[in-house]
């Protein structure tokens, strides 16, 4: 229903699944992130905050974290990672909360403990996932002007996940502005990167699924549109 727009049948849907198997977390943060896609953010608040009074769920509590970052209340979405890292929870489940933790801390101008927390996120996660939060910490290190590590970092996102089309496209960016760089070369990798995104595009026409679809991927060409602040939009 989500995915076919009828946010309104999905919300009904979810709200009776979620009173008849009340246990089941996942139905909740569901619940939440249909209300969300609605506008209706103050009733995902809420959906979410009697969840987080119930279960010590990291993902519950990611995503209401996450939520509060949408709202731009960074103070309180740091609260809320702060409780739930302490919670039991896979080391892939914690990597992405200490990730979207990361951003959070960029957001409130702690730089330093922002790349704390992508390093600790990085050691908890593999492949595509490990390349995202490695992309994104690239890009923090490219807006402090930190070139040298930025440009090692987006290498490493792109040996990790050689299909990572975010990284070759930022890879592109930090090419260019290197004079000693052939035309050439920026252009293979140019060329790198719109064929992922063909693959990509394709994958999606028959369903598939894959790390872009997570939560600070989609951020990118909505932050406009969600009033996200100037150091949010540097690295989404």
């Amino acid at each position: 229903l989500k995915e076919r727009g009828e946010l309104g049948k999905a919300v009904k849907v979810l709200s009776k699944a979620a009173i008849i198997f009340e246990d089941d977390v996942k139905l909740i943060i569901d619940l939440g992130k249909v209300l969300k896609a609605k506008k209706d953010e103050l009733k995902a608040r809420e959906v979410y905050r009697e969840g987080m009074e119930r279960f010590k769920d990291v993902d519950l509590w990611r995503a209401a974290g996450e939520l509060e970052m949408d709202l731009m209340q960074y103070e309180s979405a740091r609260r809320i990672f702060q409780a739930a890292v302490r919670f039991k929870g896979t080391r892939r489940e914690l990597g992405i909360l200490l990730a979207v933790w990361g951003v959070c801390e960029w957001s409130l101008k702690e730089e330093k403990r922002a790349d704390e927390l992508f390093e600790q996120a990085k050691s908890r996660l593999e492949g595509s996932e490990e390349s995202w939060v490695t992309l994104l910490h690239a890009k923090m290190e490219w807006a402090r002007e930190n070139k040298p590590k930025a440009s090692y970092l987006v290498k490493r996102a792109i040996n990790l996940d050689p299909e990572a089309e975010g990284a070759y496209r930022f890879w592109t960016k930090v090419l260019e502005d290197d004079a000693n760089v052939k035309q050439e070369t920026i252009d293979d990798v140019k060329r790198r990167a719109d064929s992922l995104m063909i693959e990509r595009d394709m994958s999606e026409v028959v369903g598939e699924e894959g790390v872009g679809t997570d939560w600070l991927m989609r951020k990118r060409g909505k932050r406009n549109e969600q009033g996200l602040d100037e150091r949010w939009a540097l690295i989404v």
